[in-house]
């Protein structure tokens, strides 16, 4: 009994004091085997519930909800692509549009949209009839115009001439000018001579119309194919073309031939010219060849010239002075040998005797 009240005394133990008890009985205790784990057994197959009326008739009641649903969203909601442009139109009349990629909301049974396209597009004419200038038929297959509508102008040509305005403008027109261009030519000018110019001519008429009436549509290029006429003119149309080849190749070698003969007469004419520059050189090498010698025997005739005239000079020089010497000379004689003769035996003669006299005694004796 003490014992017992002993034990019943003790305060409880902590959980730490608790979980440090379980631990080591834990350890104390051997460990146990591992058991390998139970297969898992298969689930039982769940048997389909049987499809009752009620199930069918909420399957369509909401797939009427659905349908319902999406035709209503589709007339409110429209979505706006970018290669196209919204017009919104109320009881027959173009109300407005946007210019962005959008979604837009319309009134059901009031409103409805229409999408134009502000890209270049591309319109077939197709089975284009027309007359020529003589009334032969003449039919092209097909005629292809690329035009674009800008977008500025998207409003003012649907609110005047309606959302098919490229049927008026475009495919009515192209039969039109193609018509007009027939009736004015031949249908070898159709077809053959100015088949490469048909192009641009339709263009040109189609902008000039589109810009006097639809200003915002652009007509990019304008492609026809090659006109269908009938097998006998055809064939007649071959065979001039024939016979305007076989004019052509005779005008062609015409002027070859002319040619030639041009190229012919330019060499001749070159070889003359040649020749004759030639013959010139020459001739004129001659003369200057002979000019030069003439000049050189000038000069030697001028050369030979003046030297005999100088010994010319010299000698009538040298005969003039002995003449006037002798004439000196003969005077000097003359008058000198009387008067020496009448001195001598006269009485004033003076006669010196000797070796030599005196010059002084001579030139002191004065003539009478």
């Amino acid at each position: 009994m003490d014992m017992q009240q002993e034990h019943h005394d003790q305060p409880p133990n902590s959980p730490r004091q608790q979980a440090a008890t379980n631990h080591q009985q834990q350890e104390e205790q051997p460990p146990a085997r591992r058991q390998p784990p139970a297969r898992r057994q298969p689930p039982a197959r769940r048997q389909p519930r049987p499809v009752t009326r009620q199930d069918i008739m909420q399957l369509a009641y909401f797939s009427i909800y659905c349908s319902a649903t999406s035709l209503l969203m589709l007339h409110v909601a429209y979505c706006i692509a970018v290669i196209t442009f919204p017009v919104t139109i109320a009881i027959g009349t173009a109300t407005g549009f946007v210019n962005f990629t959008s979604v837009h909301i319309q009134i059901p049974f009031i409103d409805r949209h229409e999408l134009v396209r502000v890209k270049p597009w591309t319109n077939k004419v197709i089975n284009v009839t027309c007359a020529s200038k003589g009334g032969v038929t003449i039919n092209f297959n097909s005629i292809e115009v690329v035009y674009q509508l800008h977008s500025d102008f998207v409003y003012e040509t649907i609110l005047n001439h309606g959302l098919n305005y490229d049927k008026k403008w475009i495919n009515d027109k192209i039969r039109d000018k193609v018509n007009k261009f027939c009736s004015s030519h031949t249908v070898q000018q159709v077809s053959i001579e100015l088949f490469d110019e048909i192009d641009e001519k339709l263009k040109g008429a189609l902008q000039s119309d589109c810009n006097h009436h639809v200003p915002g549509l652009e007509i990019i290029s304008v492609h026809v194919t090659k006109p269908i006429i009938l097998d006998s003119i055809k064939l007649k149309l071959e065979q001039m073309e024939e016979e305007r080849t076989n004019v052509l190749i005779a005008i062609e070698r015409q002027k070859v031939a002319q040619k030639e003969a041009e190229t012919n007469k330019e060499v001749a004419v070159s070889e003359a010219e040649k020749n004759a520059t030639i013959t010139k050189i020459l001739v004129e090498q001659k003369l200057l060849e002979k000019d030069g010698s003439k000049r050189q025997q000038q000069i030697e005739d001028e050369m030979y010239l003046a030297r005999e005239k100088n010994l010319a000079d010299a000698y009538l020089y040298r005969v003039t002075k002995e003449a006037e010497a002798n004439m000196i000379r003969r005077n000097a004689s003359y008058f000198l040998e009387p008067r020496l003769v009448g001195t001598i035996g006269g009485d004033n003669t003076t006669i010196f005797f000797g070796l030599k006299v005196h010059d002084h005694h001579l030139l002191e004796q004065p003539f009478p």
